[in-house]
């Protein structure tokens, strides 16, 4: 018994004075190259705190008016604190609704068997039909020239069935009234 105790005290004191010389070694080695660096690094060092001091005047107050406007900032943000929660919360939202409208417009879309490409190019018709607004309203004249651009441009041709049925109904009561 009394030889296993002794291995395991022989087993600890190498152990031991192993760690010592590492952590030694470890320890002269951080301070030569700290040593090396400071001796090697002086001039440049030198050259830096000179022009840091060549830099004073400007430095000084840069560094006040930056310090200043990141505190106004800070005591912004934390008076703003409910507002930034309260439009977090309402982006959420509107990303949740959005995605839930997409979902259920894709399952429309699916359940229905809707196809885009069966949809009238309704732009495409309105521009050939009425003419483009900058048509209508490039000519000079009165105010209600836009008027009369848009009369002209329906005159012979069928009326709309899709778009603006309002608007070609109030054409038609103007006509009518004539």
């Amino acid at each position: 018994m009394d030889a296993g105790n002794s291995e395991q005290n022989v087993a600890l004191a190498a152990l031991t004075a192993t760690w010592t010389i590492v952590s030694t070694i470890f320890t002269y080695s951080i301070a030569i190259s700290s040593w090396l660096a400071n001796t090697a690094f002086t001039p440049v060092r030198v050259l830096l705190s000179f022009i840091l001091v060549l830099l004073t005047p400007i430095t000084y107050p840069v560094w006040y008016l930056s310090t200043a406007m990141f505190s106004v900032i800070a005591f912004l943000l934390e008076d703003l604190e409910p507002l930034i929660l309260f439009l977090s919360i309402a982006v959420f939202i509107g990303m949740i609704g959005g995605v839930s409208i997409q979902a259920v417009y894709g399952s429309i879309v699916y359940i229905f068997d809707i196809d885009d490409s069966d949809s009238p190019d309704v732009k495409g018709e309105l521009e050939t039909e009425v003419g483009s607004w900058e048509d209508a309203h490039s000519s000079a004249g009165s105010d209600f020239s836009f008027l009369e651009n848009l009369a002209s441009a329906n005159s012979g041709k069928r009326r709309l069935a899709l778009g603006r049925p309002l608007l070609s109904e109030t054409i038609h009561e103007e006509e009518d009234s004539l």
